[in-house]
């Protein structure tokens, strides 16, 4: 029997909707089963295929890899559970470019039946009324006048099942509608600045809806009620982290990152009952028509092109600063090589101090201006060029002493929301304070300032999030709340890690500060929420296995 025959036989009817095993285990598995020595390639005039695996072994990798639309890397990732090695029948994990280099070294015959097979295989699946979703086969013919989905729309849907696949809904054969046909009601929410119920009725207004039903947002949230905080967090810690793997095909993030850790509002429009108020619902600086806020802390890389937001804590109370920076720098460690991370003024606390200085990193934190200390410092660098100043600095319940520094503060944008102390006098504001470990006197102080002042990227994407990708929302719920923000924050990751690979095809530079992004936020937004081919995802049935965090499982 052909190759493309025996895979087809053992391959059950629904496998792409299979959860566990996946349809990526379902075709391992029965590629494992076939004997290739002498059938489909001849072993003994072939080169050595891989140091590391037998002939046998790194040719079956090798049809895997051709036959599946899983990239090298995350084929990578699989071999490293002895599972997956086992339905494949390949005993030795081997890294993303060892698989490349075998494709390399097939002789170009076994490359050209092997590819043929997989054509095959795909045409007897679609005349068994069996999808090839899983399956890496060419592009579908483009319609008549020459034209296909915009590339922008191709790059959504990779997008979205990139996330998708870890978004686990408890859904049965009663379930009416796609999990992407669901959430496409919070891309459209975030996109008009409006509630996800409003959006869900805007759909039933475009002509795709006219012969069929329409979602609305409980059957939505219908789906996200029953999901507890903790797993809110463990989904999308996998989902940002797929999206990081995608970015580092097309952005070099380096040996090492800087990080930052921030706390930013979501505010909760309207009055508000204080006897009634939602225990995560604090006050906060009153704005137009809001006084209190849900408050998120978060962790994002400090990279120019790619500033990539992880995850989203819910924040009960700012005094207990220490209990978040252990929780997002044990993330952080988790994945990357930290060099730095970057703080803002809501970490200026002892309990976060201390808990920045018992970890092996470098560490500024954005100084408050009141003490005296401080401010005599300041009034030395004043009259004082080179306009600097440093004194050695511990913040109150620190004993041991690191540095304090000022320079002048440079001017922001306008567009970059305030943040300063009441009750400061206008000289004092003009001038940038921060808590480090590093002397600047060996580091540079305009060098540590300009450092910092590279996270303020970071808080243009917080503003872009909550004004592009986040609905409205009046929900009570923490889960729901802490889904709606994290859901709209991988859809920000997702735009990013679109402009990366749509800049890499093309050849711009997006660290150049004229350059514009090949994809505005909203442009990308309507692609998603216009698009009516719903992509279908497997929900994997363990999340630790597919994320480098989870699986140390220090983070919780």
């Amino acid at each position: 029997m052909s190759l493309a025959e025996l895979i087809f036989e053992g391959l059950p009817k629904g496998w792409c909707e299979s959860a566990d095993p996946t349809p990526h285990e379902l075709l391992a598995e029965q590629i494992g089963q076939i004997d290739v020595e002498g059938k489909y390639l001849d072993f003994e005039a072939t080169p050595n295929l891989s140091d590391k695996l037998s002939t046998g072994e790194a040719f079956r990798l090798y049809i895997f890899s051709e036959f599946s639309v899983l990239a090298e890397t995350r084929i990578a990732n699989r071999l490293s559970r002895k599972s997956f090695r086992e339905r494949l029948a390949v005993y030795e994990s081997v890294s993303q470019p060892t698989i490349n280099r075998i494709g390399d070294r097939v002789p170009p015959e076994a490359v050209a039946y092997v590819e043929g097979e997989r054509e095959v295989l795909g045409d007897r699946l679609r005349a068994h009324g069996m999808d090839t979703d899983a399956l890496k086969l060419p592009d579908p013919e483009p319609t008549p006048d020459g034209s296909g989905p915009p590339e922008v729309v191709e790059i959504g849907r990779q997008m979205r099942q990139s996330i998708q696949q870890f978004i686990r809904f408890d859904r049965d054969a009663s379930t009416r509608y796609a999990k992407d046909e669901l959430l496409s009601i919070l891309a459209a929410a975030g996109k008009d600045d409006i509630f996800p119920n409003e959006a869900a009725e805007n759909l039933a207004l475009k002509p795709f809806y006219y012969e069929r039903p329409v979602p609305d947002s409980q059957d939505l949230f219908h789906h996200v009620y029953p999901i507890q905080q903790r797993e809110v967090e463990r989904m999308f810690i996998a989902a940002n982290e797929a999206l990081i793997d995608l970015a580092e095909l097309y952005h070099d993030f380096g040996e090492s990152v800087d990080v930052a850790a921030d706390i930013t509002d979501w505010p909760w429009y309207g009055t508000i009952d204080p006897d009634d108020r939602p225990g995560w619902v604090q006050g906060t600086k009153p704005g137009r028509n809001y006084a209190y806020s849900w408050k998120f802390a978060t962790f994002s890389i400090v990279d120019s092109p790619a500033p990539l937001t992880v995850l989203a804590l819910p924040v009960k109370s700012e005094s207990n600063a220490g209990y978040y920076v252990r929780r997002l720098l044990r993330m952080a460690e988790a994945k990357f090589n930290v060099r730095r991370i970057y703080l803002d003024r809501g970490f200026y606390t002892g309990d976060a101090t201390r808990m920045v200085k018992s970890m092996d990193v470098d560490w500024i934190i954005k100084a408050k201006r009141q003490a005296s200390d401080i401010k005599e410092m300041i009034d030395d660098a004043k009259d004082n060029p080179p306009r600097q100043g440093v004194i050695d600095w511990a913040i109150t319940g620190i004993d041991e002493e690191d540095y304090a520094f000022t320079v002048p503060a440079e001017k922001r944008s306008p567009f970059i929301e305030q943040v300063g102390d009441d009750d400061e006098d206008e000289e004092y504001k003009n001038w940038a304070v921060f808590y480090t470990n590093l002397d600047p006197r060996n580091h540079g102080f305009d060098k540590l300032a300009a450092d910092y002042r590279n996270r303020w990227g970071i808080e243009t994407s917080y503003r872009v999030i909550k004004h592009k990708f986040l609905p409205n929302s009046g929900s009570r719920h923490l889960n729901v709340r802490s889904f709606v923000f994290n859901y709209a924050v991988s859809l920000y990751n997702s735009w990013v890690v679109a402009n990366l690979r749509a800049a890499d095809e093309e050849g711009i530079n997006l660290e150049a500060e004229t350059t514009d992004r090949p994809y505005k936020a909203n442009h990308f937004l309507t692609a998603l929420v216009d698009d009516t081919h719903f992509v279908e995802t497997d929900e994997v049935s363990n999340l630790s296995d597919h994320s480098t965090i989870l699986s140390k499982g220090t983070f919780f």
